[in-house]
């Protein structure tokens, strides 16, 4: 024990003892005492201590803030130590000492992370390898989630969800994001994603993506899914990690949407085909699910006898709309056969977004009367068809709204015009240089 005195400024003196003692005792409810050695404690460096002097050379501790939001209590009722989900300090200290497994940019992404017993399970099945590939995987799941102003909650739920996988399934787990994750990041913006304008329903058609993020958690919806079994997991991530980003991105649409015989047939697809086979199929599905609207262009008339381009905005195809697209899909090539399948994949491709539901509906009732294959003929006039009665309602849309006019940069003036269509909002914008 020690003693100071400090001398006031009224030089009236004020005695200030400061205890130091190497332990203390507390007793818990039972009666029992338990006794905490606080010498040991004091002199063992915190998380943030150890690691605040390697901070100016990570990447992520530059971007992000740094406070750590978890700091070790003392549960006052039992006397235990608990540091986020972790509770005593045998367990803490399992905490980081897995910490120290990592990296420098890994330890700072781990301050967005709850403490957990998950975690450190997880961290048993690992080496140091994997261990920090995880860190990085929760940490672009956590970016996506930002973007989306939702917490960290699914985050948690992603390494619980891992965390019941045996070892040689968390292998390939962890693999297959890894190789997702680079898909995303080489995978370029498509034309409707990277168009800037004007909408009245802003967040359905222009949002802040993180790529990498939104297609892990895209693959942790998909092997969450309670019905799938784990070979039917192994079946796709054998064929996810020789796909492109547009490719897995249809896979796992499917492999998500797909119940009963058309799940059937989906797996009947994966396991009696290689992957380049059956690429061009999910890339034709992904490419449609992955857009943030279905667009279409026109040169509008509105009276004042000039051509004016008008773009429209149709919501993104939701689930009932994918699901009924890859139904058909997978049906005919039951009724026909692959090669069948990707011919007519091709002949549908020439046709606007907005008409690929209704045509692979009119193709699959057409498969049914008769497998024989589709000519030419019957594909030019069922897009024309399709195609013309969607422009036909496009342009009586866009007539039938009023104009709104605003100033654009540039001392450009432009014309917007939306309007809601069976309870979807939709936009049309057209623009006019100086007028």
């Amino acid at each position: 024990m020690t003693s100071n005195t400090l001398q006031k400024t009224d030089n009236h003196q004020a005695k200030v003892e400061v205890i130091e003692q190497d332990t203390f005792t507390l007793t818990q409810p039972n009666g029992e005492q338990a006794t905490y050695d606080l010498k040991s404690l004091r002199n063992q460096p915190s998380f943030d201590e150890k690691n605040n002097v390697e901070l100016y050379m990570s990447d992520v501790s530059n971007k992000f803030s740094m406070d750590n939001p978890h700091a070790i209590s003392i549960n006052k009722e039992t006397g235990e130590y608990q540091y986020g989900q972790l509770i005593g300090k045998e367990k803490i200290d399992e905490f980081f000492s897995m910490v120290e497994r990592l990296g420098i940019e890994q330890r700072d992404k781990m301050h967005f992370r709850t403490p957990s017993q998950d975690w450190l399970e997880l961290a048993d099945k690992m080496t140091d390898e994997q261990l920090n590939s995880l860190v990085d995987i929760a940490f672009d799941i956590s970016k996506s989630l930002f973007l989306e102003s939702k917490n960290n909650e699914e985050v948690d739920n992603i390494i619980q969800k891992l965390n019941t996988l045996d070892a040689d399934d968390l292998d390939s787990a962890i693999n297959t994001m890894l190789y997702l994750t680079e898909q995303a990041k080489s995978a370029e913006y498509g034309d409707s994603e990277a168009f800037v304008g004007f909408t009245v329903d802003f967040s359905s058609h222009f949002r802040l993506v993180h790529k990498e993020g939104e297609v892990l958690r895209d693959y942790m919806e998909f092997i969450s899914a309670p019905e799938l079994k784990e070979k039917d997991i192994a079946i796709v991530n054998e064929h996810l990690v020789n796909m492109d980003y547009t490719q897995a991105s249809g896979l796992m649409e499917s492999a998500r949407l797909m119940e009963g015989d058309s799940k059937k047939q989906l797996f009947d697809l994966l396991n009696d085909n290689e992957t380049d086979e059956i690429s061009e199929v999910f890339a034709y599905i992904g490419a449609l699910s992955t857009k943030p609207s279905n667009v279409q262009q026109y040169q509008i008339d509105f009276g004042n006898g000039k051509n004016e381009l008008s773009t429209v905005f149709d919501p993104k195809f939701d689930d009932a709309d994918l699901t009924s697209l890859i139904e058909n899909v997978l049906s005919v090539n039951n009724k026909t056969d692959l090669n069948r399948v990707i011919e007519y994949i091709d002949k549908s491709s020439t046709a606007i977004d907005q008409a690929q539901v209704a045509i692979w509906q009119a193709i699959a009732k057409s498969t049914d009367e008769s497998p024989s294959e589709l000519k030419s003929q019957y594909f030019d006039s069922l897009i024309g068809s399709i195609t013309a009665d969607i422009t036909e309602r496009h342009e009586k849309e866009i007539r039938s709204v009023h104009h709104v006019g605003f100033e654009w940069y540039g001392n450009e003036k432009s014309k917007v015009t939306a309007f809601n269509r069976e309870h979807k909002i939709n936009s049309a914008m057209t623009l006019n240089s100086g007028a």
